[in-house]
């Protein structure tokens, strides 16, 4: 079973095109906000074949996150995470209501989760990697850091990486990349191609985001979307989950099958004000990530463990928003719920 989550403040015409990729048995869940006009969201959602849940907002006041998220907040996509995770798919994709899947062929879209039994895999500059790399031509993925954005080079590593390794599907995009504020203002490039299927990334940092990803459903609980951190949300979360990833011996997978994102409309100085804590810190979260989960290993600690480890460490931080650390609190409190009705 998979699911497909969002959030949305718009009419998410998208819903349709991602419907016909999806079996019977599949579901879609949209969180609605205070702003989303949840008469037009519920006649679309009804029209949908198969099963699709809207959750207006007086749906998602049991959750211990809700408060903490707050309302107008594109992070309301955590409570459709959240329910889910109720249901134990074994694959849930998270989109934004502007990205439509690239693919005319009913169904086919989902195919990258059984057609294939090993990768190739990708190694970057200095343990890092660019996924805009893969796109011709070549832009900067958001959330990359600004002393990281002019890598030279990759390389596919001499290993093979299996199926069942892989738990991130990072969808990359034709036409509209997902760059930062900078470059979207100065040079606001187009993708007309992504290289090859793309493949995991070994042993390096990449940032991936919320906007179109697939994660294997026993999974999905590392990859909530921050809250208070402007739109490093899904960026510092990524970054987050690779580090859970990197001690199991799991991967990211970037490029297809790939998106197109019909942009809403972005106010690009408040986008670039939004990113500012990004610029600043994303290198020192990392080097805290990388730091603290060295000394982890899979026999020693359980996949939650190591996530509540790094996420409590945090604390530290002076530099980390406080908000931020209530909401991780609410959320394992969340998870802890859910894994009592179990």
């Amino acid at each position: 079973m998979k699911a497909i989550i969002t959030t949305t403040i718009n009419e998410p015409r998208n819903l349709p095109y991602w419907r016909d990729h999806l079996e019977d048995e599949d579901i879609i869940i949209v969180a609605g906000d205070m702003k989303t006009p949840h008469s037009k969201v519920e006649a679309i959602i009804d029209a949908l074949p198969g099963k699709n849940v809207y959750l207006d907002p007086y749906a998602q006041g049991g959750w211990a996150i809700s408060e903490v998220i707050g309302w107008n907040s594109i992070q309301r996509r955590n409570i459709a995470l959240l329910e889910a995770l109720k249901l134990k798919p074994d694959f849930i994709t998270t989109i934004d209501d502007d990205n439509f899947p690239l693919c005319t062929v009913k169904h086919a879209w989902f195919d990258f989760l059984t057609m294939r039994e090993k990768y190739d895999a990708i190694d970057g500059t200095d343990g890092w990697f660019n996924p805009g790399q893969l796109c011709t031509p070549s832009v900067t993925h958001r959330g990359m850091p600004l002393s990281r954005r002019n890598l030279e080079w990759f390389k596919y590593a001499p290993v093979k990486i299996t199926h069942d390794q892989v738990v991130v599907w990072a969808h990359l995009w034709k036409s509209d990349p997902d760059i930062d504020a900078l470059d979207r203002i100065v040079l606001n490039p187009r993708v007309d191609r992504v290289l090859s299927e793309g493949a995991p990334i070994r042993e390096v940092w990449a940032p991936f985001n919320s906007q179109s990803t697939t994660i294997r459903g026993e999974w999905a609980w590392a990859f909530p979307v921050l809250p208070h951190v402007g739109r490093m949300d899904d960026i510092w979360s990524s970054y987050i989950c690779q580090a859970i990833l990197k001690i199991f011996g799991r991967y990211v997978h970037y490029g297809y099958p790939l998106v197109e994102q019909v942009r809403n409309p972005h106010d690009l100085l408040k986008d670039l004000v939004q990113e500012m804590l990004g610029y600043q810190w994303t290198e020192h979260l990392v080097d805290y990530l990388r730091n603290e989960s060295n000394g982890l290993t899979a026999v020693d600690v359980t996949p939650r463990e190591a996530y509540d480890y790094l996420t409590y460490g945090l604390n530290r931080l002076e530099w980390f928003p406080r908000k931020t650390i209530r909401f991780l609190e609410a959320w394992q409190a969340d998870l802890r719920s859910l894994e009592a009705t179990e």
